[in-house]
């Protein structure tokens, strides 16, 4: 799922919104963690973030570039999560018969 992350399409997003909190804050922030993780109390520092990820699309290019990996993964693993589905389900219903008595 993260090879997506290491290809240059994601860098290129990545320096945009590098030099969009550059513009808004006058700090190198080079990826959305190291804002949170290093900011997390800075009120300016998040708005910016949320600007600069907008300004960028930076949630659609993580959607488009991963639903394939995701759609993968349903497929390769359909079957286990049928099956966990309907155990859910068992289980919900022995629940209720449980509470009832």
């Amino acid at each position: 799922m993260n090879s997506f992350a290491l290809s240059s399409g994601f860098y290129s997003m990545l320096k945009q919104r590098s030099v969009c909190m550059k513009e808004m804050t006058d700090k190198e922030i080079d990826y959305p963690e190291k804002a949170r993780r290093e900011y997390f109390s800075d009120h300016s520092i998040a708005l910016a973030d949320a600007q600069c990820r907008e300004r960028v699309d930076y949630e659609g290019y993580i959607l488009k570039e991963s639903a394939p990996y995701l759609t993968k993964f349903l497929e390769e693993n359909q079957s286990m999560i049928a099956k966990i589905t309907e155990l859910k389900s068992v289980g919900e219903n022995n629940a209720q018969k449980i509470l009832k008595d």
